[in-house]
């Protein structure tokens, strides 16, 4: 669709600016060390109750 096609074109041009300023900027950009996020703990859950009130909420 158009609105798609206008958020991709502009999403671009607005990529290409920060670029831009951020190659113009004096200040010292470095990437952050990336950290090793804990693993969640599994739970466990009904999916047939999760469906069941998804439903309901839709319906309404």
């Amino acid at each position: 669709s158009n609105s798609l096609l206008e958020g991709l074109v502009y999403g671009a041009h607005v990529g290409e600016a920060a670029s831009r300023a951020a190659a113009e900027s004096s200040d010292s950009m470095r990437a952050l060390p990336i950290e090793q996020a804990q693993q969640p703990k599994s739970v466990d859950f009904d999916v047939a109750d999760v469906r069941a009130s998804l439903k309901s909420l839709m319906g309404r």
